[in-house]
């Protein structure tokens, strides 16, 4: 596989050499699986998309592989600090033959760090303050739980010496800004990294979910990309489309920055906004006021879809090609 540079030179010339090296390094040592852990928890589509590009290709462009790049500058970290320790695997590699339904498949990983004294999988993340906040950790929940599942695996098979019982994740926050701190932001972090526990799964529960994944994605093994259903909302990191309502003047003109009418930011259908507008007006009326109201469509970004999706970005996603224009892309 050939890193290009797609950016006209923007991309420093020593970055190209330390992605080439990697996707070098990580492509010989995944030939021959079916999915990664990370590939396990994404949509048919995008699965299936990348799945067969890839098969075909030799050449990946430079700004898609960015994004990994803090990924293996911290893997090389652990790699540095943890090595030496006798109590610490750093970059411990998951490599299991995964059998269902009388087929067998090979599924990959990598576990940032392995602690065998306290039995705890410890992963590195980033996100940002407000999902460290809300406690968003479903993603993170699902992917360390498969990685404490195939290790306890390999345990049980006798190829390694440890078992995972804990699972904790240390996160940086991308966003953390020493202002908000100084300005005394309610709840707000006080430091730029964090540490959390998440729940470990029983083995029935992170088998099922395995199982589940593979036969979802394994049902559209041999449909063309553009016959897979498109994602989700959820799936494509895109909040629900809102219909709010605004005061506006007669010829139903919003003012700019104007916010929606108290209570009406969340509703989720325009036939919420016309009941509570006809509600509003015969009030109004008692009151002998005269105000006017128009209901907004406000359609969230596919986050996803826009930035961290190899299909669409390679152009290969039906839906995305068909609405990008929608989003400004």
């Amino acid at each position: 596989m050939k890193v290009i540079d797609d950016s006209n030179g923007v991309i420093p010339e020593e970055v190209l050499i330390a992605l080439q090296e990697e996707w070098y390094a990580g492509s010989k040592k995944n030939e021959d699986r079916f999915a990664s852990v990370t590939m396990l928890m994404m949509p048919p589509k995008m699965f299936w998309g990348i799945k067969k590009h890839e098969s075909g290709q030799h050449e990946i462009t430079a700004s898609r592989s960015l994004y990994s790049l803090e990924g293996h500058i911290n893997h090389y970290f652990f790699e540095r600090v943890f090595g030496p320790l006798e109590d610490f695997k750093e970059e411990f590699e998951v490599k299991v033959n995964y059998h269902i339904d009388g087929r067998q498949f090979v599924l990959t990983g990598h576990s940032d760090l392995v602690n065998t004294r306290s039995k705890t999988l410890v992963d590195w993340k980033n996100l940002n303050v407000g999902k460290y906040q809300k406690g968003e950790f479903g993603e993170f929940e699902t992917q360390t739980n498969m990685y404490a599942y195939f290790i306890n695996g390999m345990n049980q098979k006798g190829f390694v010496d440890f078992q995972i019982e804990n699972i904790k994740i240390i996160g940086k926050l991308r966003d953390w800004s020493a202002m908000e701190l100084i300005k005394k932001t309610k709840n707000y972090p006080k430091y730029m990294f964090v540490a959390f526990k998440l729940n470990m799964w029983s083995p029935n529960t992170a088998k099922a979910y395995i199982d589940n994944r593979l036969r979802t994605l394994l049902y559209y093994e041999n449909y063309d990309l553009d016959q897979i259903p498109e994602c989700s909302p959820e799936e494509r990191w895109q909040k629900e489309t809102t219909y709010p309502v605004f005061n506006c003047n007669k010829d139903g003109e919003v003012k700019e920055k104007a916010r929606a009418c108290s209570g009406t930011a969340n509703f989720k259908s325009p036939e919420q906004g016309e009941k509570w507008i006809e509600d509003r007006i015969r009030a109004d009326k008692i009151k002998k006021k005269s105000n006017f109201y128009t209901i907004k469509k406000r359609s969230s970004f596919p986050t996803r879809c826009a930035g961290y999706c190899d299909v669409s970005r390679n152009g290969l996603c039906n839906w995305w090609n068909e609405h990008r224009s929608e989003y400004g892309c």
